[in-house]
């Protein structure tokens, strides 16, 4: 994860985690946060490994639509991530690890 730039904490600029898609490695993220970083009022850190973004924003500058639009213009997905999506992806990746287990083990077998 690429270190934002250090901005001073400003009591009107509101934050939000973005759960990302379609990274594939690293240059991904940091794409994304260099895109995102590029907004104005925008601090912004993406975390490959957990499919996260970050960020902090001055709602007079941009809003959640814009950083939302600014990572699907760079190729990738992008939706507020909030306790209810947390568990819905979740629940969405241990269906496919079980699913893959299920494959691994028919597969051993024949």
């Amino acid at each position: 994860m690429m270190n934002a730039p250090q901005v001073p904490v400003d009591s009107s600029q509101e934050t939000v985690e973005l759960a990302l898609g379609g990274m594939t490695c690293a240059a991904c993220a940091a794409r994304i946060e260099k895109q995102l970083n590029k907004l104005p009022g925008v601090e912004a850190a993406v975390n490959f490994a957990a499919e996260r973004a970050h960020v902090r924003y001055a709602p007079g500058d941009v809003d959640v639509g814009r950083l939302i639009a600014t990572v699907v213009k760079t190729g990738f997905t992008a939706d507020v991530s909030t306790a209810d999506t947390r568990a819905e992806e979740k629940a969405k990746k241990f269906a496919l690890y079980r699913e893959e287990l299920s494959r691994f083990w028919i597969s051993a077998i024949n």
